[in-house]
């Protein structure tokens, strides 16, 4: 720790968010600090939420000075998207090029700044509309009198959907005010469809990280005999390739074509039930050595886990995840809410740094969940984070002699719809048929006993999804799907095959989130077997059509055992 000054200045390294130096773990924008400054005190640093209406919540301009063009706050509608918070977002409007800017007095920093190894940092999360229209930020380093020391300008950036962006400046001496400019810029079309949201300024002594450093990651997904997937994410645009091998020569690799910041590499041609050895290369710079194990190619005893509902509940899904890192299993599923609100920051504090431990070296699958498209209605971060079978919504994936179908239970299931058409494939599939067990893992329970705040007339008229119940259930039936796992639900819920039809049903929405308790009780369903208000997660066993299941708790305790026989 530094003592910058002999005045009353302190360091207080809680007063910024690690993420803008580039540091896995903690939400550069998941508060509300970009709304007030009143939340940091004056000559302290490091310092964030240095903005006023950073957030767009005022639902105007305020704290902003429009410099060109026509920026406005605006909530989401048929042609505007979602805000990845809150009920407004910053749009560039109809001009051809647009800017507004916010200029903060750092003059109560001086001394620190003059000091010097001190930089601003702008987080913003940023998108258009299409892909078309461009958007950058800019940070700059202004003297007393409002002249221009140094700046530094990120972009353009094109996503068609938020993703978290940053731009970096150091803090000459002399520095005494910041200017945070927003631009947006149309390439076509009738709007300049620029969006921002979350935009906080910071200031802190690290220097910007290079592009090339990790932001989070590596993790897994979409292991197969022969192949497996990995994705990592860098600080900036750079082309990203994977070396591997048996024996850590790193003879083997695979490239990119493109520069990017979230990455997603394919190994093709390995061999089955065999151990490789792999880092991520960002241009040249290679990281740590990781393992991951490809699946067998014959039917044989194996292990896995099985998750849900951990969104919004980090703290404790960090336990759960432990506990699965140290469990047999050989790779893990999970039924959902995987994120609250479906933004960057979400999928990086509440899914990959809990789970890292597990994801660097088994592999993990995703059926999704609602809150997955809060902040996201198309799903594009969902796909984004994660690499899976077909559509990567309704897909079959086969693993020593068991069988797996995922749904995506926020989209149609009726007869006719294109996931129904899916279903059906998959359950009159080779690969179904062949297997000795058959799972099928979506969000959506067909039975919910415990949430009372649906209500009509005074009486709860929500008890488990119907489509579920009246579609589902019976093809499970007709085609033989032995145990079902879904989430949604904050519980653990068994239901015995035979309380409803040939299929056994678990529900398993344990992994983080807020409990649902026995007050919430809606009514009675005679089949669900039992039921526990217990954070948890599920290991299973599988020994030819003999399915063992553990609900565990965190701390390791078994809260319920019970075994399938498959047909």
């Amino acid at each position: 720790m530094r003592i910058l000054v002999p005045t009353l200045l302190t360091v207080a390294l809680l007063g910024c968010r690690d993420s803008n130096l580039g540091s896995e773990g903690v939400d550069s924008g998941d508060t509300d600090a970009s709304t007030d400054t009143g939340e940091v005190e004056p000559g302290t640093v490091p310092a964030c939420g240095l903005l006023v209406n950073g957030d767009a919540e005022t639902g105007d301009l305020t704290g902003w000075d429009s410099l060109d063009g026509a920026f406005t706050a605006v909530g989401a509608s048929g042609s505007t998207p979602t805000p990845i918070s809150g009920d407004y977002q910053f749009f560039a409007g109809s001009a051809a090029r647009s800017v507004m800017a916010q200029t903060v007095d750092v003059s109560d920093w001086a001394a620190a700044i003059d000091e010097g190894g001190w930089t601003g940092h702008v987080t913003a999360h940023v998108r258009d509309w299409d892909g078309d229209d461009k958007a950058s930020l800019r940070v700059t380093a202004l003297d007393e009198d409002g002249a221009e020391l140094q700046g530094q300008t990120e972009g353009p950036f094109t996503a068609s959907f938020y993703r978290e962006r940053r731009v970096h400046q150091a803090l000459p001496a002399g520095t005494r005010q910041l200017r945070v400019d927003l631009i947006g810029e149309r390439e076509s079309g009738n709007d300049n469809d620029a969006y921002f949201d979350k935009v906080d300024l910071c200031i802190d002594e690290q220097p910007p990280p290079t592009l090339t450093d990790l932001r989070r990651g590596p993790w897994l997904n979409f292991v197969t005999p022969s192949a497996i997937s990995v994705l990592w994410e860098t600080q900036g645009d750079v082309t990203g390739s994977v070396e591997y091998s048996t024996d850590k020569s790193f003879d083997e690799s695979v490239s990119e074509t493109l520069a990017r910041d979230h990455h997603e590499v394919r190994l093709t041609g390995l061999e089955a039930d065999t151990t490789y050895h792999y880092r991520v290369l960002s241009d040249d710079a290679a990281g740590e050595i990781y393992s991951f194990r490809t699946a067998p190619a014959s039917k044989v005893a194996f292990d896995f886990a099985v998750w849900g509902d951990n969104q919004d509940g980090p703290e404790t899904f960090v336990h759960v995840a432990a506990r699965i890192a140290a469990s047999p299993a050989e790779f893990a599923v999970s039924v959902g809410d995987i994120v609250q609100n479906g933004d960057e920051g979400d999928y990086r504090d509440q899914l990959l740094a809990p789970l890292a431990a597990f994801a660097s070296d088994r592999s993990f699958l995703v059926a999704a969940g609602n809150h997955e498209r809060y902040g996201d209605s198309d799903g594009e971060l969902f796909d984004l984070h994660l690499a899976q079978p077909g559509d990567e919504h309704c897909f079959g994936w086969s693993y020593a002699g068991a069988f797996f179908l995922f749904i995506d239970t926020e989209l149609d299931l009726t007869a006719g719809s294109g996931q129904h058409q899916c279903i059906a494939a998959q359950l009159a599939s080779p690969e179904f048929a062949a297997a000795d067990v058959q799972f099928a893992l979506f969000h959506y329970p067909p039975r919910i006993e415990f949430w009372t705040w649906y209500f009509y007339d005074g009486i709860s008229i929500y008890d488990g999804d119907d489509d579920v119940r009246e579609t589902l259930e019976p093809m499970f039936a007709d085609a033989g799907v032995d145990l079902v796992f879904n989430g949604h639900n904050h519980l653990y819920n068994y239901t015995p095959a035979g309380s409803y039809s040939s299929t056994a049903w678990v529900t398993t929405g344990g992994g983080g989130g807020g409990l649902d308790n026995d007050g919430w009780r809606t009514g009675t369903w005679d089949g669900i077997a039992l039921t526990h208000h217990e954070h948890h997660f599920l290991e299973v066993h599988v020994d030819g059509k003999t399915i063992d299941v553990t609900a565990r708790r965190p701390d390791g305790f078994a809260l319920h055992e019970f075994t399938v026989q498959g047909d």
